[in-house]
C-alpha cells in the first residue's frame, strides 16, 4: 500500500485524539483537561529543524518524523548523527530523547495501524526493525496517560531538548512559526490560545500548568467537603434510629 506522509500524519493525530476524548469520558465529568499544543511543521521551516509534529504539553511532548519506509534520503542520518554526537555532550538528554522524539515509517504495515511498520525512538530508527504488528493503540495510550496524568510539570526539560535538536540545523536558518494551545472546558468545549512564537510554548504551558494545578485542588478541596457532608449525614441518620 502506498501512502504519503501527510495522509499518516492525518490518522495518527485523530487516533491521539480519540484516546484522550476515551480518556475524558472516563472522568465522569471533570471534563477540564490540562492545554496542549498540537503543531503540524511539515513544510514549514521548522520541519527540518525539528520535525513533522510536535504534540507537546507541560507534563507530555511527542516529537514526531514520519517517513515513507521506501523513502532513501540520507538527510534523516545525517541528522540523527549530529543529534547523538551532539547529546554525547548532554548525557542526561540521551534518556529525554528516546521517552519523547520518535520516528514513524510507513508502507506495508497492517491497515489497522494505518501501514506503520516502524515506530521506535529517533536515535533508534536505523537500527529498528521493521515491524508488523506495531502497537499504535499502546502509544496512544502512553501520550494520553502522560498528558492528563499527575506528572510534574517538565517543560524547562522539553524546551532543553527542543533547543538541542534545533542545533542540528542551524544552517538552514531560524525561521519560526505562531501556534496554538488547545484546552477542553466544562461541558467539552473546545479552547484555543494563540501564541506568537512556537519557541515560546513554554513559558504559556507552564502558566496553564500553574493555573490548571490550582483549579484541581479547588475542585479536589470541593468534592471532599461534599463526600465529609454525606459521611456527617449518613452518621447523623445512623444515631437516630
Amino acid at each position: 500500500m502506498k501512502v504519503y506522509e501527510n495522509v499518516v500524519i492525518g490518522n495518527f493525530l485523530f487516533g491521539f485524539g480519540a484516546h484522550v476524548g476515551a480518556r475524558v469520558a472516563l472522568r465522569q465529568g471533570h471534563t477540564k483537561n490540562l492545554p496542549l499544543a498540537i503543531d503540524l511543521l511539515q513544510q514549514t521551516p521548522l520541519d527540518a529543524m525539528v520535525a513533522d509534529l510536535v504534540v507537546r504539553g507541560s507534563r507530555m511532548m511527542r516529537i514526531l518524523e514520519f517517513k515513507r519506509t521506501e523513502n532513501k534520503d540520507s538527510k534523516e542520518i545525517h541528522k540523527r548523527s549530529f543529534l547523538e554526537r551532539l547529546l554525547s555532550q548532554e548525557p542526561h538528554l540521551g534518556d529525554i530523547s528516546r521517552s519523547v522524539h520518535w520516528y514513524v515509517s510507513a508502507g506495508q504495515g497492517l491497515p489497522e495501524n494505518c501501514g506503520i511498520e516502524k515506530l521506535c525512538p529517533y536515535l533508534d530508527f536505523e537500527r529498528a526493525p521493521i515491524n508488523q504488528n506495531v502497537d499504535l493503540n499502546g502509544f496512544f495510550q502512553a501520550m494520553a496517560d502522560e498528558a492528563l496524568g499527575l506528572g510534574p510539570d517538565l517543560s524547562l526539560t522539553f524546551t532543553m531538548y527542543l533547543n538541542a535538536l534545533a542545533a542540528t540545523h542551524t544552517a538552514e536558518g531560524s525561521g519560526s512559526s505562531g501556534g496554538f494551545i488547545i484546552s477542553v472546558g466544562e461541558g467539552g468545549r473546545i479552547n484555543y490560545s494563540q501564541v506568537d512564537d512556537f519557541r515560546h510554548l513554554n513559558y504559556s504551558l507552564r502558566q496553564y500548568h500553574a493555573q490548571y494545578l490550582v483549579q484541581e485542588r479547588a475542585k479536589e478541596q470541593e468534592r471532599t467537603l461534599v463526600r465529609e457532608h454525606k459521611l456527617e449525614k449518613t452518621q447523623e441518620r445512623g444515631m437516630s434510629l
